[in-house]
């Protein structure tokens, strides 16, 4: 089955940040600003590889297969408009460069070389007041061309809807990691729930009503729908889940 990686800004500490710049957190998106930086800076950089510690801290990226064409869509506001854009490095078996590629905030498609053993994505500014960072997300193009990618405000809930799908899978993971992925079938639509310590160990109502909220927006009434785990052994989870669902249903 293929995945679409989703990858958010982290908690990793860039350089740049000591210098002038000022950053807030806020749940589902990081607000930079720093107006003197100069023209065509790395304000954050995702790797591919690295040590396990940076790589959680930073969000991981998916590992890719040369000779490949991948799809990166980029979910952030910048000030002025056009103002950032994200650059794609490779990088051979003995980390020496290949190639790179320049894609616009929204994203874009590039080729991953056949030779490449790494990489790394760098949003970088231009004239730039301010950004809004919520998300990135990668796969492979002819996988997500005929799909539609959701991530809600809170990044709690992804999902990849197919264009006439089939039937609906939700699968429930834990959430705490920088990057998580969402599965891709043509034939059936996919959500992703991420839960919290709290609602996965104690049933905590919140996890209910997340699932209400797939249920309601993605109209599950006349949908088979099935409920998985995803990550994680989450087996009274998944029977909790299921049996919501079927009152939700009103089986």
């Amino acid at each position: 089955m293929a995945n679409v990686s989703i990858v958010n800004w982290g908690s990793y500490l860039h350089p740049v940040e000591a210098h002038g710049a000022r950053i807030k957190h806020q749940v589902g998106v990081v607000e930079y600003t720093s107006p003197l930086l100069p023209p065509g800076t790395n304000i954050y950089t995702w790797q591919s590889e690295g040590r396990f510690q940076d790589i959680r801290m930073q969000g991981a990226l998916p590992i890719l297969r040369g000779n490949h064409t991948y799809q990166l869509i980029g979910k952030l506001e910048a000030i002025p408009e056009n103002s950032a854009y994200f650059r794609v490095a490779t990088y051979d078996h003995e980390n020496q460069f290949i190639k790179e590629f320049i894609l616009e905030g929204s994203g874009g498609t590039f080729d991953y070389p056949v030779t490449a053993r790494r990489y790394n994505i760098s949003l970088v500014v231009k004239a730039n007041q301010l950004v809004r960072f919520k998300w990135l997300a990668i796969g492979l193009a002819n996988e997500l061309a005929d799909v539609k990618l959701e991530v809600s405000d809170d990044l709690r809930i992804s999902a990849v809807l197919a264009d006439k799908p089939q039937g609906f899978n939700i699968y429930v993971t834990k959430k705490g990691a920088s990057s998580w992925l969402v599965p891709v079938q043509a034939d059936s639509s996919q959500a992703v729930i991420r839960l919290t310590d709290d609602e996965i160990e104690n049933g905590d109502t919140t996890s209910f009503a997340l699932l209400d909220q797939v249920f309601k927006k993605y109209d599950l009434t006349h949908y088979q729908t099935r409920i998985r785990a995803y990550g994680y052994p989450l087996t009274s989870v998944v029977q909790a889940f299921q049996e919501r669902l079927s009152r939700l249903k009103g089986e």
